[in-house]
């Protein structure tokens, strides 16, 4: 239980700061949320964080069954990560997304064994943000675009951040329901 609130917050926190990023990016003092996308030092953090625990994922999954392949893992994972930092470009917004789909899955499994009521709305909402997390992480200039349009205009920032904030309130009534 006390995995599941983490997670839910770190989750929470994730989402509340790219809203704030689509509400704060149209004014002057914060220009510099413009070029977020491309940003490498927290992106290279949040690839590091998830590119481990994927890994670990993936070892506790093919353990077992597959042994040849959980060999293999703790030399691929150090490698795949190193050469996704030298080589690719829009960490920040291919590491988010990663990051989301992986937040979404351990949740989605932790709401199962602790039998969250009113599970579907937060399936519908998870099962969103790990499709807008697939796109973050293979079309990462949609983000891009998305960004600039709220820098460009003020009133699409503020329905980008609202809609974030209550999908976010949506997906987790059912999941505050569990602690009161």
């Amino acid at each position: 239980m006390t995995l599941m609130l983490t997670l839910a917050l770190i989750y929470i926190a994730i989402l509340l700061a790219l809203a704030f990023v689509f509400l704060l990016v149209s004014q002057p003092k914060f220009a510099i949320l413009k070029k977020l996308h491309r940003e490498n030092k927290i992106g290279g953090v949040i690839l590091v964080i998830s590119m481990f625990w994927a890994g670990y994922q993936g070892y506790i999954l093919f353990g077992q069954d597959f042994p040849m392949i959980s060999s293999i893992l703790p030399i691929a994972v150090p490698l795949a990560t190193m050469s996704a930092l030298f080589l690719m470009d829009y960490i920040f917004t291919r590491a988010v997304g990663g990051i989301l789909i992986l937040l979404t899955c351990e949740l989605f499994f932790l709401s199962q064994i602790n039998d969250m009521s009113f599970r579907f709305l937060f399936a519908i909402v998870g099962y969103s943000y790990s499709i807008i997390g697939m796109y973050m992480i293979g079309q990462p200039w949609h983000f891009r675009d998305f960004l600039l349009k709220s820098a460009e205009n003020k009133a699409f920032g503020k329905k980008a951040c609202l809609i974030i904030l209550f999908s976010l309130l949506v997906m987790f009534i059912p999941f505050f329901t569990l602690y009161v």
